[in-house]
């Protein structure tokens, strides 16, 4: 709804990163979601390796420390943050990126006016968190899928191209 967009964008901040630069690292505690607005993303699983060393080789095997999945213009992620307050991965730039940080404070209110955003960013966060370990091996495999926008059963639908226009008018105002 334009309601519950207008509540999203107002507590949305806008974060520049530099390519190979790491958002968080798994076993962070978090405190936001992210929504990319350009730029490529790497999800790598938890390792001691540096991240800021270079590119990953390109047939990278999804083990401990490599990729397990690339995020781009429209997708979103770490809202497992909301919910556990652990990063259950490794988050870094694979190019220069602009992300929309959606801070767990600021998020609580809308949050609370919209539960069923709510139950569906839980949802979303227990399917990213066994994706992730399955793809390790320590749980059976679900079938995977990035989404690319909020969808409710009730018919809410929130794009998330929708979602950084409406971000990208409140940054533009501000300054």
């Amino acid at each position: 709804s334009d309601e519950l967009l207008r509540d999203m964008v107002a507590t949305l901040a806008v974060e520049m990163l530099p390519c190979y630069q790491v958002v968080y690292r798994a076993g962070d505690v978090g405190h936001a979601m992210y929504f990319v607005a350009k730029g490529t993303l790497e999800i790598l699983s938890a390792s001691s390796r540096d991240y800021s060393a270079g590119p990953l080789p390109a047939d990278a095997k999804p083990s401990f420390g490599d990729r397990l999945a690339l995020l781009s213009q429209g997708d979103f992620f770490g809202e497992g943050s909301l919910v556990y307050h652990r990063r259950t991965a490794t988050v870094r730039t694979a190019s220069a990126c602009e992300l929309l940080l959606w801070d767990y404070v600021a998020a609580r209110p809308v949050l609370a006016s919209y539960p069923a955003v709510w139950v569906k960013l839980k949802v979303i966060a227990n399917r990213r968190r066994e994706q992730v370990l399955s793809r390790l091996g320590i749980v059976a495999p679900l079938g995977s899928s990035t989404p690319s926008g909020l969808h409710f059963e009730d018919g809410v639908n929130i794009p998330l191209n929708d979602l950084q226009s409406r971000a990208q008018k409140l940054s533009i105002m501000a300054f």
